[in-house]
């Protein structure tokens, strides 16, 4: 595989509260940053049936040409799938509805509503692909293209670009909330079957193959938890029962996007904490598929304004999260180290390709992200 240059190294990803404090403006300029995210939805990109406007999209691209940044762009589906998607035609495509309301980390954090329709119906496969289309050819006409070093594969998403469908059950919620929905009953009725979801990520990864065959696509993964704990039969199961089932559609949907993306998949994992090593589920998945890797830090301490949390106290990766501990310089760099030097990878997961920061860690320790910087480009 050959990688382009400006693919490797820290990319600034943005959050809201990030923007609006300045954080993200002034990590852009913290030497040693590479490149930055682009992020939006598809609604905010298309706010009716085949009109596009990327006004927005164009100024956020501006500054990353104007401070020689690369791009790792993204255009998240899930709650950022337009309405017109369910309106019936002529306005809309009228696609049947499916209304989630979810939270994550066991019903700790807030809810969230979530309408999508089946994403393997002929109709949301062809519209999301002439959506990528669409974007292809503006970053093309405005010269665009050539900052962006990769694009992130979504259309199979929930809250984030990550691979996911709502699943949560709400009798699995820690602090009992009655606002989560029986995702797992919603899919039953739709029809839900592991191997539809494989149909849809063969069909979504070959539209950004066909709109992007120059690029990097980087598939970003939640490694547990992530799908409906449904079987083939279309009957939901106990989850502790579907993690069996879960895992082998995980390692199908990865080495589907890889068949259909050959020589230019990233595997990415949206989390490393400075105390453990990076998930060896992941690199066992880049690994069986020849794939390089990439990572995002962690954003625990997002509550507050901050970024990531580099450890916590007991031994298993759950207990750590329920106490982070913040980080300094020094393990907020060994974070870092975890990512770009993952524990068992070879070939080309051996040294990650890029990791996703968030822009307080990058203003709080900017002798970490220089000195990772400098190692990367040694």
């Amino acid at each position: 595989m050959v990688l382009p240059p400006t693919a490797r190294g820290i990319y600034v990803w943005p959050y809201d509260w990030a923007v609006k404090k300045g954080d993200f403006d002034k990590a852009l300029a913290v030497p040693g940053v590479d490149g930055v995210g682009v992020h939006f939805t598809w609604s905010e990109i298309s706010p009716a049936i085949k009109k596009y406007d990327f006004t927005a999209m164009d100024r956020q691209l501006a500054v990353a040409r104007s401070r020689h940044l690369a791009v790792e762009l993204a255009v998240s589906a899930g709650q950022g799938i337009p309405d017109w998607i369910f309106t019936p035609p002529p306005a809309g495509l009228g696609l049947q509805r499916l209304d989630f309301e979810i939270t994550y980390h066991g019903g700790v954090e807030p809810c969230h509503k979530v309408s999508m329709p089946t994403p393997w119906d002929p109709r949301y496969q062809n519209a999301f692909a002439d959506m990528l289309a669409e974007l292809s050819a503006h970053l093309h006409s405005t010269g665009y293209d050539r900052d962006v070093a990769v694009i992130k594969l979504t259309g199979i998403n929930t809250l984030t670009e990550e691979l996911a469908l709502p699943n949560e059950d709400p009798a699995e919620s820690r602090n009992p909330n009655p606002c989560v929905t029986d995702s797992p009953r919603v899919w039953a009725t739709a029809g839900y079957r592991p191997s539809l979801v494989i149909r849809a990520m063969k069909g979504i990864a070959a539209s950004f193959r066909r709109s992007f065959p120059d690029k990097l696509v980087s598939l970003p993964i939640i490694v547990m938890g992530a799908l409906p704990p449904i079987g083939e039969d279309g009957r939901p199961i106990p989850r502790f029962k579907a993690i069996e089932l879960n895992n082998r559609l995980l390692d199908d949907l990865v080495l589907t996007a890889t068949q259909a993306l050959p020589g230019h998949l990233v595997l990415q994992d949206c989390f490393l904490i400075g105390d453990l090593p990076a998930d060896q589920r992941t690199v066992n998945l880049a690994l069986a598929n020849n794939l390089p890797i990439a990572w995002q830090t962690n954003i625990w301490f997002g509550k507050i304004g901050k970024g990531a949390a580099c450890g916590g106290q007991g031994n298993s990766f759950l207990e750590k999260l329920q106490h982070p501990t913040a980080c300094n310089e020094k393990s907020f760099l060994n974070l870092l180290h975890n990512g770009m030097y993952p524990q068992g990878g070879s070939g080309p997961s051996q040294n990650a390709l890029f990791i996703e920061v968030f822009p307080s860690d990058v203003v709080e320790f900017p002798g970490a992200i220089k000195a990772a910087h400098d190692e990367w480009k040694r």
